[in-house]
């Protein structure tokens, strides 16, 4: 067992030296070839030095002294860059740290105190208010006469029972007010919600209308409105829309942004001017007829 032991750490020991030989020697070539490259360039650049006229050396080697700066600026640039990287998401990782610990160490206090502020919050075995369960016409009577004969017995010397009453009777017509207004708040609130049902009702019944094709006249009866003047209002809307459609066109062009007519009043002054001469006739041979 003692020599298995002693073979397996020699054959580390020559594996690790294997390994630490091959990666000098890697290394050595490295360089050898670095050497190489950087002594062909020199040599490459001699020989164009020697083929270039007197004139022309100086500037190419400034040529050169530029583009290796350029080089050198973009590494360093990006060596900086990346650095700078490196820092700001390693202060970004420290800051996100400090903030865990920062809400970890709050949360941590707050639960204390929360823990703490529990046995406060237990409710009482016995409720403190009056009208509780269990409490009898002649118990609320009997603490009723305590309060009574104590307010008897220890005035305020500030206030006279008089306007003790006068205030008190004011804080019930108060409330009172505020109990009615507060009925009358629900009672809008009903409304409104009823309006609106209501609308929304009348919406989908509209988005799922039938064509005209194959609508019937129950169908057709269930658009109309519940409302009277408001059925008669559209009716007459839509009449006068239809007449304004029978106009020439020449008396259309000042009144664009007019809009719709005013109506049978509006009609019936174009009948009087025109004498009949657009589609609908004469004012008194022909009435805008109604439209359901």
């Amino acid at each position: 067992c003692v020599r298995v032991c002693v073979r397996s750490r020699r054959r580390h020991e020559q594996e690790q030296q294997e390994a630490q030989r091959q990666k000098e020697e890697l290394k050595y070539q490295v360089c050898v070839r670095r050497l190489q490259a950087r002594r062909s360039f020199h040599q490459r650049q001699l020989q164009l030095m020697q083929l270039l006229p007197p004139e022309q050396v100086q500037p190419y080697l400034e040529e050169c002294k530029r583009r290796a700066a350029i080089v050198i600026q973009s590494f360093w640039r990006g060596f900086r860059e990346r650095r700078r990287y490196k820092n700001t998401l390693r202060h970004a990782l420290r800051q996100k740290d400090i903030q865990e610990q920062a809400a970890r160490t709050l949360q941590r206090a707050v639960r204390r105190f929360l823990e703490k502020r529990a046995p406060a919050k237990v409710p009482f075995l016995v409720p403190l208010w009056i009208g509780q369960e269990g409490l009898t016409d002649s118990r609320r009577a009997e603490l009723q006469q305590q309060v009574e004969n104590y307010i008897s017995v220890h005035r305020s010397s500030r206030v006279s029972p008089e306007e003790c009453a006068s205030l008190h009777q004011e804080v019930q017509l108060l409330l009172q007010a505020e109990l009615q207004r507060g009925d009358y708040y629900r009672r809008e609130e009903q409304r409104v919600a009823a309006v609106l049902a209501c609308t929304h009702t009348q919406l989908e019944l509209l988005r799922d209308a039938p064509p005209l094709s194959v609508v019937t006249e129950m169908q057709a009866n269930s658009f109309l409105s519940p409302s009277a003047s408001i059925a008669a209002q559209a009716r007459d809307a839509h009449n006068a829309v239809l007449q304004e459609s029978r106009l020439p066109w020449w008396r259309t062009l000042g009144e664009l942004d007019a809009g719709v007519g005013s109506g049978h009043a509006h009609l019936q002054e174009l009948e009087a001017e025109l004498g009949g001469l657009f589609i609908g006739g004469p004012a008194k041979a022909s009435k805008p007829s109604d439209v359901d």
